[in-house]
């Protein structure tokens, strides 16, 4: 009898519905599962159960103190919050945990759920690794549609271009040098945003392939971090055409922009093992801009100053006010900029001579923070020595207006 139950449990579509009848079978009246869900390291769930529970602390306190007993006992909120259970947790194998409700098992009973456990265990994870698989595919497949309509719009709007300028009575010479300006960056954004693609169904095609659920979750990873820099290159391309088209929109507000620089820097740390960013100096005062845009001004700087240090370990942050302004810079100590290039980094779509063979990028990134800082009248410059490094400053205005009390400040009630 308890065997055909368990055999049920292949079933994902009537699996609450099966794990209900075991439980009855052990004199409860629900069992629920959890395993490590390894995306985001937690224990969740498995696949087929309720995905959401009531949750007021006690749930949180068995899936802990289950980590230091192999059986634990407690009283949980089940179905809702205004109805307590008597719950029985067994530990399983691989962080699992099975959570028998309403009722009070005899150990026999439980030691045949518990032989069944890493059975379970097994194919609730399998489960949730082609989950995963899927939809990192599935997200990987958008991002090639939203790719491939990107590039044929960038297309159609180079050829409108050049027949237009042709069609206008100027200098054919520097309508020329433009349009191979453009050309030029065509060419580049269409091996930038071929380059994940390709990776990325190289992945799939690999991931369709693989039944080992540690080899499928390394492939995993590996195609979402393709995605995410396809994500980044659409973002610059779309942000461009938004400045162009004057459409790029702020919302302008109060926040702590010791908060901005401490938050944004832990942001690129997490993704950035090969470098440590240091804050040196952060005073806390309240600054009225546009959060977001300003966060990404600052990740500009950083991801720069990272990529252009591959042999750098440190990347120095540091902020001062003097003058009525606000003044950041961030250090490395990379390959360093000539100063006839320096002079040119806030051009559209300009990248330094022979660095696109060697960094990855649209050229984009210091022409949407200049646009940026310009609508928080601010301004960007850079000192820099070839081999030793660099170093980037933006400089935005302190409106007096915004020097308001903590208390003023927390009454907005704005939150990131």
């Amino acid at each position: 009898m308890f065997l055909d139950l368990i055999s049920e449990m292949v079933k994902v579509e009537t699996r609450y519905e099966n794990a209900n009848k075991i439980a009855e079978y052990l004199g409860c009246s629900n069992l629920i599962i959890f395993i490590n869900d390894k995306e985001v390291d937690a224990v969740l769930p498995a696949p087929g159960f309720p995905a959401t529970i009531p949750m007021d602390g006690r749930w949180e306190q068995l899936l802990l103190d289950i980590t230091q007993a192999p059986i634990v006992s407690s009283t949980l909120p089940f179905p809702n919050k205004d109805s307590d259970l008597s719950a029985t947790a067994l530990s399983g194998p691989d962080e699992s945990v099975a959570i028998l409700l309403g009722g009070s098992p005899q150990a026999e009973q439980l030691r045949e759920l518990q032989a069944a456990l890493p059975i379970l265990t097994a194919l609730f994870m399998q489960e949730q690794q082609r989950n995963a698989a899927e939809t990192t595919r599935l997200m990987a497949e958008n991002s090639a549609i939203t790719s491939h309509r990107l590039a044929t719009t960038i297309d159609a709007m180079r050829l409108k271009l050049r027949d237009a300028l042709l069609r206008q009575d100027k200098d054919k010479q520097a309508i020329e040098e433009l349009l191979n300006k453009k050309d030029e960056f065509l060419n580049i954004a269409s091996h930038e945003l071929k380059t994940p693609l390709t990776s990325i169904k190289a992945f799939n095609q690999i991931m369709q392939r693989i039944q080992d659920p540690e080899r499928l979750q390394g492939f995993v990873l590996k195609s979402a971090e393709q995605i995410s820099k396809l994500e980044r290159l659409i973002s610059d391309l779309l942000d461009v055409t938004k400045i162009h088209q004057g459409q790029m929109r702020y919302t302008y507000r109060h926040f702590d922009f010791n908060v901005l620089l401490s938050e944004t820097i832990e942001s690129v740390q997490y993704l950035t093992p090969s470098h440590e960013i240091i804050l040196l100096n952060a005073p806390s005062f309240i600054h009225r801009g546009d959060y977001f845009r300003l966060e990404q001004v600052l990740t500009n700087f950083l991801s720069n100053a990272i990529k252009y240090s591959p042999g750098g370990k440190q990347v120095l942050v540091d902020c001062r006010l003097e003058n009525d302004h606000v003044i950041v810079s961030i250090q490395d100590f990379g390959i360093g900029i000539p100063t006839e290039q320096a002079e040119r980094l806030d051009e559209r779509y300009y990248r330094g001579d022979k660095l696109d063979m060697r960094f990855e990028g649209l050229g984009l990134g210091l022409f949407i923070t200049s646009e940026i800082l310009k609508r928080h009248q601010g301004s960007f410059w850079v000192e820099s020595k070839l081999g030793v490094g660099s170093t980037f400053y933006f400089k935005l205005p302190l409106d007096k207006e915004t020097e308001t009390s903590k208390a003023d400040f927390e009454s907005e009630h704005i939150g990131f």
